[in-house]
């Protein structure tokens, strides 16, 4: 057996019994594993299982993407896989920190509005009535795409808010969302008349996530919906608006607002989008730099 191979096998081995997150945080992790094994085996590694991967593997792989003039945030995403990995390995100290690594600091503030909305039109040509209630979850909840297509909405409805569990959510993490509008309630009765089920996710009993997922991509592509995460770029957007009375940056050049009630706001939002750090919300938002003391 080549040597790329065992080394694919064993880290298999490792993904199969470990299946931390939601369907797309291990496809994603599986994919990016076996593109560091190769190119470690690519390289003149004879590493022939994932179990005797060493200190001077990461460091290579490292520098490798330097080269290649990697983000960043691609590095940094790349070695938190690797480090659950180790961890899995038994092995958690393998991995440098990112100060001896000497990786900066993501850069996460744009200033680019890449909201996005949904019309009639657009809507009229999702022919799935699932696919067109999930979009519109997005929308309303400013959920991932993953979360939208398997939320079971009698089970996660709690009237005042909705409960996404960790099954459902990027990382396994799972959160809470206020609900706060008729149009939101709205939405989930319509999901709940469709579905009539409690136990019912919002992907068909006939199709498996990544039939329905297919779907979803050949519907949005028809209705010529693009980049539909601007969805949730639009609900944090939405939501600032409403916790200071100010449009973000990302929207509005010149702001004039406290950076208390900025910060508060960046909070929030983050604690509702399932970011663990309030810099990412910068990413929908835009710069707070301009928020006064």
């Amino acid at each position: 057996m080549a040597i790329k191979h065992k080394l694919q096998s064993s880290i298999y081995y490792i993904l199969k019994h470990n299946k931390d997150g939601s369907y797309a945080t291990q496809a994603n992790r599986k994919k990016m594993l076996y593109a560091c094994g190769n190119e470690l085996v690519e390289n003149g590694y004879k590493l022939q299982n994932i179990k005797s991967l060493k200190r001077k593997h990461i460091i290579f792989l490292v520098e490798q993407w330097k080269i290649r003039k990697l983000s960043i945030g691609t590095i940094k995403n790349r070695l938190a896989n690797l480090r659950w990995l180790c961890e899995k390995l038994d092995k958690p100290n393998v991995i440098p920190t990112n100060d001896e690594l000497n990786i900066g600091s993501r850069e996460f503030i744009t200033n680019k509005d890449k909201s996005i909305k949904l019309n009639h039109e657009q809507l009229n040509k999702i022919t799935d009535e699932h696919i067109k209630l999930s979009l519109q979850l997005q929308y309303h909840f400013g959920l991932r795409r993953e979360e939208a297509l398997k939320i079971k909405p009698f089970i996660s409805d709690k009237n005042d808010f909705l409960e996404l569990q960790g099954s459902w959510c990027k990382n396994g993490r799972p959160r809470t969302i206020p609900i706060r509008t008729n149009e939101q309630k709205q939405i989930l009765e319509q999901c709940k008349k469709l579905l009539q089920f409690k136990h019912l996710s919002m992907i068909p009993k006939n199709r498996s996530y990544k039939q329905h997922l297919k779907i979803y991509e050949n519907q949005l592509k028809n209705a010529a919906i693009y980049h539909a995460h601007g969805l949730r770029h639009d609900y944090a957007q939405r939501r600032y608006f409403e916790l200071t009375g100010k449009q973000c940056s990302a929207k509005c050049e010149e702001i004039n607002i406290k950076n208390e009630i900025d910060k508060q706001a960046r909070l929030k939002i983050s604690e509702e989008m399932g970011h663990s750090r309030i810099q990412i919300v910068a990413n929908y938002l835009g710069s707070n730099k301009k928020a006064k003391d």
